[in-house]
This record gives C-alpha cells, structure tokens and sequence, in this order.
C-alpha cells in the first residue's frame, strides 16, 4: 500500500511507482507488490478533486479508498498514543485547561466525518487482507464510543451504510 498525496507532486510520485517498486525488488533482492495507492490529506479544493480522479480513474493500481484532510484526528492520536479508533471510541480531545495545553478521553465531539474516516480506514484493511493475502475478513466494523454506544457500520455497503444499536 502507498499513500500518495493529491497535489501535482503526488501526481508525478504516482507515475514512479511502478519503477520505484520494481527497483526495490531488485537492489533488496525479493518480490514487492504493490496492493494499492491511497490518496491522504483529500481537500475539497477542485485541484485535489481533479488528482483524487486520476488516481481513482488509473488502471495501474487500485484506489479502494482516499483519506480525508482529518489534521485534528491525526494530531489527538499522536497525544492519546493509540490509533484513530482509541481517539474516537475513548472520545480524546486536546483543549486548554488551567493555561495548559491537555488531551483528555471524554471529551470530544464525534463528528460523522471522523466516522467516515474510521469506516474508510477499515475498508483498506478488509481490501488488503482480502484482495491481496485471500483472507475472509467481517466486513462490519463496530465501534464502541464512550458515553454514545455502540455504532455499526457495513464496508461492503457503499455510502450511507450506518446503523446505530
């Protein structure tokens, strides 16, 4: 799996993949493959539209997902020491307290978006496990959010796929 970026620079890191991932085979001597590329950091701008397109449209490399611009996400993850998913079911949150910057469990607002996040994060794992190494995988990711529930999702069903228990 590669992450790629959708700008002009991703673009071109994309038409070089191919090489890059044959070369290294070759100097480490051993089979590289290539699963599929991920565009990171998705906008909404029109340039990061047209990118995410031509990596979607491209028949090099299947695109299964693109992760969004989630810099909130990222940077709480990184302060509760855990994945995307410890973040949102522990409901982690940096704010200010007592004029000192702290990250919480308890306290974040979950936002669908980040839901949608998480949901796409375990779609590329069930993508990779299945597409790439044949192994079966449940296609329902369950989330148990503090203080919310339980939420469901289906990564099999595309769009609007959430059901709530």
């Amino acid at each position: 799996m590669a992450p790629v970026k959708p700008a002009g620079k991703g673009n071109l890191s994309l038409e070089g993949l191919e090489e890059l991932v044959t070369n290294m085979g070759t100097q480490l001597e051993i089979e590289i493959g290539l699963s599929c590329v991920v565009p990171s950091g998705v906008g909404q701008t029109n340039a990061h539209k047209q990118y995410y397109k031509q990596f979607d449209e491209t028949d090099d490399f299947d695109t299964p997902v693109a992760i969004d611009y989630r810099e909130s996400l990222m940077d709480t993850m990184w302060e509760a020491r855990g994945s995307a998913y410890k973040v949102i079911e522990e409901r982690w949150k940096t704010f200010e307290e007592d004029g000192e910057m702290v990250s919480k469990p308890g306290h974040r607002r979950i936002r669908d978006r980040e839901l949608e996040t998480l949901r796409d994060i375990y779609e590329l794992a069930a993508f990779i496990a299945t597409e790439t190494f044949g192994v079966e995988v449940d296609t329902e990711l369950v989330l148990d959010i503090q203080d919310q529930g339980v939420r469901k999702f289906d990564v099999q069903e595309h769009g609007e796929a959430e059901v709530k228990a």
